[in-house]
């Protein structure tokens, strides 16, 4: 079975590193890209084409559901969204 391939949008350096340490200890999980705000997830998730995508929800410019919302149909990963405030 070939691994999950993840990619991770947020805005906030020592989340990325954060998820990416916790997937980094799953074995079938490959992070194949990190983006700093929405409009780069778009691109990279058009681009690399992941299995998931780990949104943060609150960016600049677009956040995670806005960049959610924007990703062709086609390219359209499995999307959790994530958030270090306690209101969402």
């Amino acid at each position: 079975m070939p691994a999950l391939r993840v990619l991770i949008a947020d805005d906030e350096r020592p989340a990325r590193k954060f998820l990416a340490n916790l997937l980094a200890a799953l074995p079938d999980v490959d992070l194949v890209g990190e983006a700093s705000n929405g409009k780069e997830a778009v691109e990279l998730i058009e681009q690399l084409r992941p299995d998931m995508a780990l949104l943060d929800l609150q960016m600049p410019e677009l956040g995670g559901l806005d960049a959610a919302r924007l990703v062709s149909a086609g390219a359209t990963p499995a999307i959790a969204f994530v958030t270090a405030f306690d209101e969402f």
